[in-house]
């Protein structure tokens, strides 16, 4: 979903060099990024697969990996903003906010059980 540069246009190099210096994993950046784009599917699974992904997902995406590379005592507003982005996810999940694209478009849910036949609960024959 994002890259590693992504996150440093985001937050600048040193904060994410900072934070994969304590880990000392190599690979920790981008295990976290992958951790962090799971996590997001799970709450926009009925909106995969998507054509193109919106920057309110890849900012969650960076949010999210940046929130999993500290180590220690995470800042408050770091803690802050996970909070709230995990509160959005879930509307979008439950269905409350849609999840739109970079032009302001809503994205339709992919619903394979469902369709147009499908209208009050009963099937349309």
């Amino acid at each position: 979903m994002i890259t590693r540069d992504d996150l440093t246009d985001r937050y600048g190099e040193d904060d994410i060099a900072g934070l994969e210096r304590n880990i000392k994993d190599p690979d920790a950046t981008a295990t976290r990024i992958a951790d962090a784009t799971r996590y997001i599917n799970s709450y926009v699974s009925d909106y995969l697969p998507l054509t193109t992904v919106p920057s309110s997902l890849k900012d969650a995406c960076a949010l999210i990996t940046r929130y999993k590379l500290f180590k220690n005592k995470r800042p408050d507003d770091v803690n802050e903003d996970y909070k709230n982005l995990v509160v959005w996810l879930e509307k979008v999940a439950a269905g409350k906010l849609s999840l739109v694209d970079d032009d302001g478009n809503k994205i339709d849910t992919k619903d394979d059980f469902y369709d147009d036949s499908f209208r009050s609960g009963a099937m349309v024959v």
